[in-house]
């Protein structure tokens, strides 16, 4: 039940993010396009006449993009990567969704650019990706390795882009789906924490509930014993800054409540395990 509630959080994320990442490839293909055209493409499928080839690409690229998101579980493999790409090239590519099997010359720089061999892209694909530990690198590798090596006739680039997202998502998204409150989001985060094991950890919130998040936080943290820094990010939620930064009596007894709280949730988790 858990892992099906973290595979729809992650596809909730990628749905909210369409948008934003067809603006992102709109500069990375140099298309003029501003945000009321290409909520009108991507959302309701229409366009004016002079936006005719752009709109094809975004509407291929949401296309593929919703795809993506509803296959985030299956493996990242040669073929679902040449799946993508025939999704999203389908109305621009003169081969869509092959490999290319000849030498293509990236005319910008005139670069003369070598066939990529089917075996030699499975076997890129299986030692950069078996790593666990450093994800977001071996996507980048991964990444470049598209766009650089033209492993297709078109939408390198666009191709690239949702592979990238494809296989950061369901890796670096952890969801507590346990809590019920702050207390409780700050025991199961922890537990969340205590086996990625990171040093710093930023906690994000509203000005008017950060010091009592990040006293609880920091506090689930050393009773776990992890050397854990936390940062804060905010919402400015007080008409300024100053009175933001006042600390009430009434909010150093909160705090003081959620800490014996605390205390007594880790006790009783502590007399749990020692059964």
């Amino acid at each position: 039940m858990k892992k099906k509630k973290n595979r729809n959080f992650n596809r909730k994320k990628a749905e909210k993010y369409l948008e934003k990442a067809t603006s992102s490839m709109a500069i990375l293909e140099n298309l003029e396009m501003n945000n009321k055209n290409l909520r009108a493409i991507v959302e309701y499928k229409t366009f004016e006449k002079n936006f005719i080839y752009e709109a094809r690409i975004f509407i291929d690229l949401s296309e593929a993009w919703n795809h993506m998101k509803i296959t985030l579980d299956e493996p990242l493999t040669l073929e679902y990567i040449i799946d993508i790409n025939a999704r999203l090239a389908k109305n621009q590519a003169l081969f869509v969704g092959e490999l290319r099997n000849q030498k293509n010359t990236v005319t910008s720089e005139y670069i003369e650019v070598e066939i990529p061999y089917e075996d030699d892209l499975k076997e890129f694909l299986k030692n950069n990706l078996s790593e666990t530990k450093n994800i977001e690198e071996n996507i980048l590798k991964l990444f470049c390795h598209i766009i650089t090596n033209q492993w297709f006739w078109d939408g390198n680039k666009r191709t690239a882009f949702i592979i990238a997202k494809k296989g950061v998502l369901p890796k670096l998204i952890y969801m507590d789906d346990l809590a019920k409150d702050t207390v409780g989001n700050a025991i199961y985060s922890t537990e969340i924490l205590a086996t990625l094991k990171p040093e710093k950890v930023t906690l994000i919130s509203s000005a008017s509930h950060i010091r009592r998040g990040l006293s609880v936080f920091q506090e689930a943290a050393n009773l776990k014993e992890l050397n854990i820094e936390y940062s804060n990010l905010v919402y400015l939620d007080y008409p300024t800054l100053e009175e933001a930064q006042k600390v009430s009596e009434a909010e150093k007894l909160v705090i003081y409540v959620v800490f014996k709280i605390i205390y007594k949730f880790h006790s009783y988790i502590l007399f749990q395990e020692s059964i």
